[in-house]
């Protein structure tokens, strides 16, 4: 069936549509050319929709679909020139395929970005800074995008899994059971399939990401800093870190932070862990930028268990973090608090109410009063919470301090029950079976004496505790000095001091 002929008003939809970002090129205005290739964001708005059907035909059987493509990408040369106007076409295109939201919509505009930021990592080595506002808009869009073809490819794959299908009564033959068998390997490769698709998209786009990190940062176009596109870099690595935390290939991140880590001064980063200064301004990159990157690698240093390094970075990006972003600011104490938590410092619950992070506050109280049985429950009672956003794990270390306090609970009303004569001494001694009793009452209640003598051994070793256990007396003997040192609980939180 011969394709229908195309009318004016729609012929002309291209043009108008082209005339902005051929305006913004003619001006080497980035910011303009960014708005107006934005597929997600766009000042024009929605595209009328004979436009955006014409553009992207709901079925691809559709006759005219070669003669529009061939008809956008000549408009757009026409338009924004040879080098510019490909990408214009692409991005035009999977704006029209997003509107139109058919089956295929979200897999062809993902397919549409990637080719227009292929291209745009080719034409962006000839320009300067003007084109910085561009590639964070498209590298920002094709990360949207294909978290949301994997989230349409991931939902066909499970409307397309057919019904459980009841098993038939006994002895009503064997067909019945043959089709209960075919139905349930048909739902197991579904879903199979679908599991191993997943984030198939996501994956893809890192791959073409990384092209437009080596792009900026390899920049040579000369003149300053602020002049040259490695302005982009750390945006670009901020969204690559989130498809790593995404897809969990934290190891991926490496090769992204130690080229910047080698040049510290481009990220304010020579502020030591107690000297963040609000006021200074940062050297190279856009201060948000900064947030989000030192933000990303704090969180990364925290799964390493670097936490003196996740500390530093996260309270950086809250210290640096625009004061009207409070949901930012709330992001980050969700891992600076239970960082700064594992090195001992409590936060107080001014803090905790204003953010809303309350939720926290009775675990915060547990360990502060040593209530081993209130930590336990506190951590049961909010586990999905922990486990989703990635805590869980560290603050279950901080279990060791919720026994440290107890113990020095138990030390204390032992002391403060010696004789006058007795409390002078320059080792105190207290009966292991007095440490047993309180972990009894916390709700250990068959916890034997040689765990008891493990957990003090442990505290011992972890320098959280000053003294030695005497085995055959059932002892331990205690400095009278400081005998649970403060300063260990920070050098214990880092990963130095064995943690």
């Amino acid at each position: 069936r011969p394709a229908r002929p195309l009318k004016k008003s729609v012929m002309n939809g291209p043009q108008a549509v082209l005339a902005g970002p051929a305006r913004a090129l003619q001006e080497h205005d980035g910011a303009g050319l960014a708005r107006h290739l934005s597929t997600l964001d766009n000042p024009q708005g929605p595209l009328d929709p004979r436009v955006a059907a014409w553009f992207f035909p709901p079925s691809a059987n559709t006759g005219s679909t070669g003669v529009v493509e061939a008809y956008v990408e000549a408009a757009a040369v026409a338009s924004c020139g040879p080098k510019w106007g490909p990408i214009a076409a692409r991005q035009l295109t999977a704006r029209a395929a997003l509107q139109q939201q058919t089956a295929r919509s979200a897999g062809a505009a993902y397919s549409l970005v990637v080719a227009a930021y292929v291209a745009l990592v080719n034409v962006i080595r000839d320009e300067t800074a003007w084109v910085v506002p561009v590639i964070r808009r498209l590298t920002y869009e094709a990360r949207i995008i294909a978290e949301r073809a994997d989230a349409d490819r991931a939902g066909r794959a499970k409307l397309a899994q057919p019904p459980a299908v009841a098993s038939s009564p006994e002895g009503e033959g064997d067909d019945e059971d043959e089709r209960l068998k075919v139905s349930r390997a048909v739902a197991a490769a579904a879903a199979a399939t679908a599991n191993a698709s997943r984030r198939d998209s996501l994956r893809d786009v890192e791959k073409t990401l990384k092209k437009g990190f080596t792009a900026c940062w390899t920049d040579r176009g000369g003149g300053s800093f602020e002049q040259s596109k490695k302005v982009a870099t750390l945006y670009v690595v901020a969204q690559l870190l989130k498809i790593y935390f995404r897809l969990n290939l934290l190891k991926l991140a490496q090769p992204l932070i130690r080229p910047l880590e080698a040049q510290p001064h481009l990220l304010d980063d020579d502020d030591d862990e107690g000297g963040i200064s609000r006021s200074r301004p940062t050297k190279r990159f856009p201060r948000g930028d900064v947030v989000a990157y030192r933000f990303f690698v704090g969180r990364l240093r925290m799964f390493e268990d670097r936490f003196q390094d996740a500390e530093r970075h996260l309270s950086y990006a809250l210290a640096h973090c625009a004061a009207s972003a409070p949901a930012n600011k709330r992001a980050i104490l969700e891992f600076l608090l239970p960082v700064r938590l594992r090195r001992g410092s409590l936060p107080r619950k001014r803090l905790l109410d204003k953010y809303g992070l309350e939720s926290l506050a009775p675990l915060v109280d547990a360990v502060r009063r040593g209530d081993l049985d209130a930590f336990h429950r506190e951590l049961a009672k909010n586990q999905r919470a922990f486990v989703q956003r990635g805590t869980f794990l560290l603050l279950e270390k901080v279990k060791i301090l919720v026994y440290r306090n107890l113990f020095k609970k138990v030390f204390l009303v032992h002391k403060a029950h010696l004789a006058p004569k007795d409390n002078a001494p320059k080792q105190f001694r207290v009966k292991l079976h007095l440490f047993r009793a309180a972990l009894q009452w916390q709700g250990l209640t068959e916890i034997q004496p040689d765990e008891v003598e493990c957990l003090l051994a442990n505290l011992i070793h972890k320098s959280l505790i000053k003294g030695y256990i005497s085995h055959q007396q059932q002892t331990l003997v205690l400095s009278q000095k400081n005998p649970f040192p403060t300063d260990a609980i920070k050098q214990n939180g880092d990963s130095s001091a064995g943690s």
